[in-house]
C-alpha cells in the first residue's frame, strides 16, 4: 500500500473543519466510490458516514505523487 500524507493545506482545513485524524485515512481506504474528474483530473474518494451529528457523503480530494498519496 502506498504511504499517505498530508498536505500543508489539508492540515489547516483539518483544523477548521474539527476532522479527527483517522477520518481522512479511513476515507481514502475504505471509500465506496473513487473518482478521476474528467475536466481536471482531479482524484475524488466518497464515503457515506455519520459525521457532526449526521449521515453524510463526504468527499475527500487527493493526488498521487512520487509513489505517495497526498490528502
Amino acid at each position: 500500500m502506498r504511504e499517505i500524507v498530508f498536505s500543508d493545506h489539508f492540515i489547516l482545513r483539518q483544523r477548521l473543519r474539527q476532522i479527527p485524524n483517522e477520518l481522512a485515512e479511513s476515507i481514502y481506504l475504505e471509500a465506496e466510490e473513487h473518482y478521476r474528474d474528467s475536466q481536471t483530473g482531479t482524484l475524488v474518494a466518497v464515503k457515506r458516514l455519520f459525521f457532526h451529528g449526521r449521515m453524510r457523503d463526504v468527499a475527500l480530494v487527493y493526488a498521487q505523487r512520487q509513489g505517495k498519496i497526498v490528502l
